[in-house]
C-alpha cells in the first residue's frame, strides 16, 4: 500500500516527488465555463462478475463539485510552473480569442499552441477519470506523455479540431471517454483512444487520441467537413470566425457521439471486430 501511495505522489511527466493541484480546466476561463451546477457524472467501469478478465459498465456516478473547479494532484509544482505554464500563457490570448469570437488570423504557430494546450488537458482529465476508476485503465500512454514533456507539443497520435455550434445550449461541456481494448489472456493493451471535448461560450476544442494502427471510428466523418484541424498543423493561415459552424442537429450528432455508454460501446464493438477481422486474415 505505501508502494503504492509512493507511486501516485510522483508527477507523472519527470517522476519527481511532491506533487500539487492542477487544474483540467484552465483555471483562467473557468467563469465562462461555469454553468453554476454543483453535481457532475462519471460511469466508471468494474470488473465482470461472470468474468474477471472482462470489464462492463458500473452505475453512474454523482460527484459533487463544479466541473470547472476539478483538480489532479498528479503534476509537480517544476512541471506545473515551468513548461506546463508556458504552454499554457502562450495560448491564452488564442483561446480567449476564439472563445469571444474576436476576428483574427489563426496562423500555423497558433495552432501548435492551442493544441498544446487542448492535449495537456485532455491526458489530465483521462488521468483523473482513471485515478477515480476502480478498473484504472488509462489509454494514453507514457510514452506519449514523455513526448509532450521533451518536446513542449503533442505526439502525432493526437488529433486537435474546433468548430463552433450555433446552438447556445451546448457552450459549456466536458466529455472525456477512454478505450482499452486487450486480446484474450493478454495483459498488452493493442487498442487504445481517447476522446475529449470541451465546448465553451459555443466553441468547441475536440481531441481524438489514437494509440492503435487500426483506425479510429469513421461515425464523425459526416459533420468534420465543419471542423479546422489545429494539430497536427499546417502551414496554412485560417481566418476566424469562419463559415466553419456546426448547425443544431449537428451539434446534437456531436454531443450524442459523445455519450460515453453508447460512443464508448459502440468504439469496443468496432475495434472488437476489425481486430478479429485482421487476426482471422493473419491465420491466427
Amino acid at each position: 500500500m505505501a508502494k503504492k501511495a509512493q507511486e501516485s505522489a510522483k508527477c507523472i511527466y519527470c517522476k519527481n516527488l511532491g506533487v500539487t493541484k492542477e487544474h483540467i480546466i484552465s483555471d483562467w476561463i473557468s467563469k465562462d465555463f461555469d454553468d453554476g451546477k454543483k453535481e457532475y457524472y462519471i460511469k466508471p467501469w468494474k470488473q465482470d462478475p461472470a468474468n474477471p478478465k472482462q470489464y462492463m459498465f458500473a452505475p453512474l456516478k454523482v460527484k459533487q463539485g463544479r466541473i470547472g473547479q476539478i483538480t489532479l494532484r498528479r503534476v509537480c509544482e517544476t512541471c506545473n510552473s515551468g513548461w506546463m505554464k508556458t504552454i499554457v500563457d502562450e495560448s491564452i490570448h488564442i483561446v480567449k480569442a476564439l472563445i469571444h469570437q474576436e476576428k483574427f488570423t489563426l496562423t500555423a504557430d497558433d495552432k501548435r499552441k492551442i493544441g498544446a494546450w487542448a492535449v495537456l488537458s485532455c491526458i489530465h482529465l483521462d488521468y483523473y477519470l482513471s485515478y477515480k476508476n476502480p478498473v484504472n485503465l488509462r489509454a494514453i500512454s507514457q510514452v506519449d506523455l514523455d513526448f509532450i514533456f521533451n518536446n513542449h507539443f503533442p505526439s502525432d497520435k493526437f488529433e486537435v479540431w474546433i468548430s463552433r455550434s450555433e446552438d447556445p445550449e451546448f457552450s459549456k461541456n466536458l466529455f472525456g471517454q477512454a478505450t482499452c481494448l486487450r486480446l484474450a489472456g493478454s495483459t498488452d493493451q493493442i487498442f487504445n483512444s481517447f476522446d475529449f471535448t470541451m465546448s465553451i461560450r459555443q466553441v468547441i476544442f475536440f481531441v481524438r487520441y489514437n494509440n492503435t494502427q487500426y483506425p479510429s471510428p469513421a461515425d464523425l466523418d459526416m459533420i468534420m467537413h465543419k471542423f479546422t484541424l489545429v494539430w497536427p498543423n499546417s502551414e496554412n493561415d485560417v481566418a476566424y470566425p469562419n463559415d466553419k459552424v456546426l448547425n443544431k442537429e449537428e451539434t446534437n450528432i456531436f454531443f450524442a457521439r459523445m455519450n460515453a455508454e453508447r460512443a464508448q460501446l459502440r468504439q469496443y464493438s468496432d475495434a472488437a471486430s476489425n481486430l478479429r477481422s485482421i487476426i482471422d486474415k493473419m491465420g491466427f
